[in-house]
């Protein structure tokens, strides 16, 4: 998984994220120095944006419709799988009928 920070990266990360980290389960990127400490709207979304045309497949973990991010994929390229998922029960499904990438 990847995250892209909309500020600068921190100097630690909670136990949990340094572990996903250090398992190579995670990779925290930013384009932003460590002083940038405020996240705007406008920052998130140019993130959101810079993954969205980076990845060869977007796996959403939760889409609100009237979001920023669903604004954002009404321009992504149709010739890229895109998974949304949701929770049934304690399974994670993808709405878009595609089962989640292992």
């Amino acid at each position: 998984m990847i995250w892209v920070l909309a500020c600068g990266l921190p100097e630690t990360f909670t136990s949990r994220l340094q572990d996903a980290i250090d398992a190579g389960r995670l990779l925290v990127i930013t384009p932003f120095d460590p002083a940038v400490r405020a996240i705007s709207a406008q920052r998130a979304a140019w993130c959101s944006q810079y993954v969205l045309h980076a990845a060869d497949t977007v796996v959403i973990g939760h889409l609100a419709p009237d979001g920023m991010l669903a604004c954002l994929l009404t321009d992504f390229p149709d010739d890229r799988p895109i998974h949304i998922l949701h929770r049934t029960g304690d399974r994670l499904v993808a709405l878009n009928g595609c089962p989640p990438p292992a």
